[in-house]
């Protein structure tokens, strides 16, 4: 009996949206806009956290160690970073390679390089590159670095650290990834917000067109979930038809932007990124589309089947 109602609940919903065909499109549309802004968002702050993470692998800790420290002292100090539990990774940098990169990058001033020649022995100690596993946390390895290896403290193998100069920018990224977060989640809440209210308006002409039938079924002991269970699976299906249209519509516009997003986000373009996270994108659409949909009937239809 119940898989049987269950049946014509189905029906009967999926029978109200192709019987009102105008208020089914109207409905389809406006929640298919609705998702296309939240895909817009979602696909947008996805490949802005790409291009920061990019960003983010890049910033490190340089500590530089004194030439006269031995192979046991570099080894401690790197023990010691990698215990830390901010830190993702310490990488040794040993004097030659040190030199070699100071030389590439000093390539255009031969005079540096013809002094560099002139010495008997490498001026330039090894160094380690700290890298922390977020941006905020490289305070705290610098901090541990300042009361136990002070750089240029007599005794101390580290010379300097480049976390002072460095600080602005890494500032600068904590904060700019912490205000994508928190724009993303509040432009998303905002736009479901606004896709129910104007869902549920478009969704209570169709129930008050069937203000009669929910009337009668109620005078014939019909109960409450057998009323609105058909508007139920027609807000759902307002919400799918929405989604299919909305992915259908979200790859030609992202293969079109491609090129501009290519040249901004430089690591990662739109149509390659929704291609690459087409099955998160598609149940992202047809969840929203569903509970959106879902949610507005129930909402719509209440009046009527209270009564009130």
């Amino acid at each position: 009996m119940l898989w049987l109602n269950i049946r014509r609940v189905v029906r009967t919903g999926l029978l109200q949206v192709t019987r009102n065909g105008f208020v089914s499109f109207a409905a389809a549309a406006v929640m298919a806009v609705a998702l296309s802004v939240i895909a817009g968002v979602a696909v947008f702050g996805g490949m802005l956290r790409v291009a920061l993470d990019d960003i983010k692998d890049k910033v490190d800790v340089n500590v530089y160690l004194s030439t006269l420290a031995t192979d046991d002292d570099v080894s401690a100090l790197e023990e010691a970073l990698t215990s830390l539990p901010e830190v993702a990774s310490v990488t040794l940098l040993s004097a030659d390679e040190r030199l070699a990169r100071f030389k590439e990058n000093n390539a255009h001033d031969q005079s540096t390089l013809d002094v560099l020649e002139e010495l008997d022995s490498n001026p330039l100690g090894a160094a380690l590159m700290v890298k922390a596993k977020e941006p905020s946390q490289y305070a705290g390895v610098a901090t541990f670095i300042q009361q136990n290896y002070p750089p240029g403290a007599v005794g101390s193998i580290v010379t300097d650290v480049n976390y002072y100069r460095n600080r602005e920018a890494i500032d600068n990224l904590t904060q700019v990834i912490g205000a994508a977060d928190q724009l993303g989640f509040g432009i998303a809440i905002a736009l479901i917000l606004v896709a129910i209210l104007v869902t549920l308006n478009t969704l209570r002409l169709a129930i008050f067109t069937s203000r009669d039938e929910i009337s009668i079924m109620k005078l014939v002991g019909a109960d409450s979930a057998y009323i609105g269970g058909p508007f139920l699976v027609a807000g759902a299906a307002y919400g799918l038809v929405a989604a299919a249209a909305t992915l259908l519509l979200l790859l030609p516009v992202a293969y079109w932007l491609n090129p501009v997003t290519e040249r901004f986000f430089r690591v990662t373009s739109s149509f390659d990124y929704l291609i690459s996270h087409l099955g998160g994108t598609a149940l992202l659409l047809i969840g929203s589309g569903v509970l959106v949909g879902a949610v507005s009937s129930l909402i719509a239809v209440h009046r009527y089947v209270r009564g009130k």
